[in-house]
C-alpha cells in the first residue's frame, strides 16, 4: 500500500526532474547508499561492547578479541573495554560528521531544484498573459510560483530521499538480524507490520484531504489580510472592519482546525512505533522463555534487539513522517506538472520600425464567457507623430482597444499592423520596446523615486543623465526638490507618499526613460481634481513637441484640448 504512494511520487519526480539535475540525483542516491552502510557499520561497532558487558570472560573466550588483547598488550579487561569504547565513540562521531555532510548535499540538491522550479513556474504563469493574470488571485499566483516549489523541495523531494535512505538502513539492519536469528525478524514482521499497515489505511485519505484543503485555504487567508491592508481607507469609511474580521475568523478557524488534526496524525507514528516496539519486546521475551536454552541467550538476544531498536525506531519514525508528507503534498504535481505542457518554443523575432502608421483593420474581440463582441469590425489608422484622443462611455471598448494595441489581447478577427508588419508573437517584443504606457493607477514599487522611474533597474544600473532629462520632461523637478533625499527618497508601497498627480507624472517619466516612441494614456487624468488634471494634460501636450506619437483614452472631452484628432467609440 505504501509502495503505491512511493512509486507514484517517484514517477512524478522523474517527470519533473530537469535533465541537468539527473546526474546529481544519481550522486545523491550513491551517497544515500553510503550513508546507510555507515549507519549499519556504526551500529555494528556497538555490538562488541554490549557483548563484553553481558558475558563474562568473552575477551578471552573469543579468539579474535583475545588475539587483539594480547597483541596490544593490555594490562586488564577494563582497559581493553575502555579502549574499545573510545574507538566506538570515534567511529560514531566520524560516521555522524559524514552523515551530516551527505545530508547537506542532499538538502542543497532539493533546494536547488526548488529554485529552478520557482523561476520556471513564475515564467510559465506570467507568460499565460493578461487575461489569465487578471482572472486569478494574486495570492494564488504567489502560492503556485513560490510556495509549491518550496513544498515540493521540503516535503516531497527531501521526503522521498529521506524515505529511500531510511528504507536502506532498515533493510540492512533487518538483514543483519535475519542472519543472526531469522525467527526474530519473522516475529517483528508479524507484530510491527500489521500495526503500521492499519495506521496507513486509516489515515491515508484524511491526510490527503487535509493537505488539499490547506492548499486551497491558504490563498483565501492571505488574500483577506492583503485586502485589509490595502483597503484600509475604504474599510474605515464603510465601517466594514467587522465583516473582514469575521471572514478572517472563519478562514483562521478552518485553518487551525485542519492543521491541528493534521499535526495529531503526524505525531501518531511516534506513539505507534513506541507501542509496537514494546509489543515486539513482549513477543521476543515469550519466544525466549519457551524456545531459547537459557536466560543468558535471551538476554543477549534482547540486547541485540534493543540495540537495533535504537536505530530502527528513528528510521521507522522518519519513514512514516515522509510517507505522510508524500500523501499530503500530492497536489504539487498538479501545479508543477503544467511545466510538461509548456516547452519553450524559440520563435524568430521580427523587428518593427515605426516610420509611418499603425493600422487597425476590421478587428473584432470578445472576452471569454461573453455572448457579444465588445469591438466589432473596428478600423482605425494612427499616423506617426499624431496625438489621438479616443473617447466613449465606460464599457464601450476603449481600454480593450488599448490592450489590443499594447499586445495584451488578441482579436479573433482582423489585424493590427505597424508599417505593414503584423503585431503578433514574433513582433511583440520589438513593438513593446517602442511603447510607453501610463495607466489610471500607475503601479509603483516600495522603492525610491529614481528606481520607480527607471522601473526594474537597481540603483547602480540607472542612467542619471537620462533620469534627470525625463524628470524635466515630466515636470517632476519640484517634487524632487521637496523630497528629503531627492531621487533616493522611498515613496512607499504603491506610492502612498505621493499625490495622484505626482504618481501620474512618475508614470510619464517612466515611459520616457525607456525611450518610448509611442505613449498610451489610459484614463490617466480621470481620478484627478480639475487643477491637477489640467497640469497633467499640459504635461502631455508638451510631449507632442518631442515628436512622440500619443494615444489618449478618456471619457472626458475636456482632457483632449490640443490633440490632433478625436474619435469616439
Amino acid at each position: 500500500m505504501q509502495s503505491n504512494i512511493i512509486i507514484k511520487t517517484l514517477i512524478g519526480i522523474s517527470k519533473i526532474l530537469p535533465k541537468e539535475y539527473r546526474k546529481r540525483s544519481y550522486i545523491v542516491l550513491a551517497l544515500l547508499l553510503l550513508n546507510s552502510t555507515l549507519e549499519l557499520f556504526g551500529l555494528a561497532t556497538l555490538i562488541p561492547i554490549f557483548g563484553l558487558l553481558f558475558k563474562d570472560n568473552m575477551i578471552h573466550d573469543n579468539s579474535t578479541l583475545s588475539a587483539i588483547y594480547n597483541y596490544m598488550g593490555f594490562a586488564s579487561d577494563e582497559q581493553f573495554i575502555i579502549t574499545l569504547s573510545a574507538i566506538m565513540l570515534l567511529v560514531i562521531v566520524s560516521k555522524n560528521i559524514i552523515s551530516l555532510m551527505i545530508s547537506s548535499y542532499q538538502s542543497r540538491f532539493s533546494y536547488d531544484i526548488m529554485g529552478y522550479l520557482t523561476i520556471r513556474l513564475y515564467k510559465l504563469f506570467y507568460s499565460k498573459g493578461y487575461l489569465y493574470l487578471k482572472d486569478i488571485n494574486s495570492t494564488e499566483f504567489y502560492r503556485n510560483s513560490a510556495m509549491i516549489p518550496e513544498r515540493f523541495a521540503h516535503t516531497t523531494l527531501f521526503g522521498i530521499l529521506t524515505l529511500i535512505s531510511e528504507l536502506m538502513i532498515l533493510s540492512f539492519i533487518l538483514l543483519a538480524i535475519l542472519l543472526y536469528d531469522p525467527t526474530i525478524v519473522l516475529l517483528l514482521l508479524l507484530t510491527v507490520t500489521p500495526v503500521f499497515s492499519l495506521f496507513y489505511i486509516l489515515t491515508k485519505e484524511r491526510l490527503k484531504i487535509y493537505g488539499e484543503e490547506l492548499h486551497i485555504l491558504h490563498p483565501k487567508l492571505s488574500s483577506t489580510i492583503y485586502q485589509s491592508f490595502f483597503g484600509y481607507q475604504d474599510i474605515e469609511i464603510t465601517g466594514t472592519i467587522d465583516q473582514f474580521s469575521n471572514r478572517l475568523k472563519t478562514y483562521v478557524s478552518l485553518y487551525k482546525n485542519i492543521s491541528a488534526k493534521q499535526i495529531v496524525l503526524q505525531l501518531m507514528p511516534t506513539k505507534i512505533i513506541e507501542s509496537s516496539m514494546v509489543l515486539a519486546i513482549f513477543v521476543v521475551i515469550i519466544y525466549g522463555i519457551y524456545f531459547l536454552p537459557d536466560r543468558e541467550t535471551l538476554l543477549a538476544l534482547l540486547g541485540i534487539y534493543i540495540l537495533s531498536a535504537y536505530r530502527i525506531i528513528p528510521s521507522i519514525n522518519r519513514i512514516m513522517i515522509a510517507i505522510n508528507g508524500l500523501i499530503e503534498t500530492q497536489y504539487v504535481f498538479d501545479v508543477i506538472g503544467e511545466l510538461d505542457k509548456s516547452d519553450e518554443i524559440s520563435r524568430e523575432s521580427t523587428e518593427i520600425e515605426f516610420n509611418d502608421e499603425i493600422a487597425i483593420r476590421d478587428i473584432s474581440f470578445r472576452y471569454p464567457k461573453m455572448q457579444s463582441d465588445i469591438l466589432e469590425n473596428f478600423t482605425l489608422t494612427i499616423k506617426k507623430g499624431e496625438t489621438l484622443g479616443i473617447v466613449g462611455k465606460s464599457g464601450n471598448g476603449k481600454t480593450t482597444l488599448m490592450n489590443i494595441l499594447l499586445g495584451f489581447l488578441k482579436p479573433y478577427r482582423g489585424s493590427v499592423t505597424i508599417d505593414d508588419i503584423e503585431l503578433d508573437e514574433s513582433s511583440i517584443k520589438s513593438w513593446r520596446s517602442k511603447i510607453g504606457y501610463v495607466a489610471q493607477e500607475v503601479f509603483l514599487l516600495d522603492a525610491s523615486l529614481g528606481e520607480n522611474i527607471a522601473f526594474g533597474l537597481s540603483r547602480d544600473e540607472i542612467d542619471v543623465d537620462k533620469l534627470n532629462r525625463v524628470i524635466s520632461l515630466a515636470s517632476l523637478e519640484e517634487l524632487v526638490d521637496i523630497l528629503p533625499n531627492g531621487l533616493d527618497t522611498n515613496i512607499g508601497e504603491r506610492g502612498t507618499r505621493l499625490s495622484g498627480g505626482q504618481r501620474q507624472r512618475v508614470g510619464i517619466a517612466r515611459a520616457l526613460y525607456y525611450d518610448s516612441e509611442i505613449l498610451f494614456f489610459d484614463e490617466a487624468t480621470s481620478s484627478l481634481d480639475g487643477e491637477t488634471q489640467r497640469e497633467i494634460s499640459n504635461a502631455i501636450g508638451s510631449l507632442s513637441l518631442e515628436g512622440l506619437t500619443m494615444i489618449i483614452i478618456t471619457h472626458r472631452l475636456s482632457t483632449l484640448d490640443g490633440v490632433d484628432r478625436i474619435i469616439e467609440i
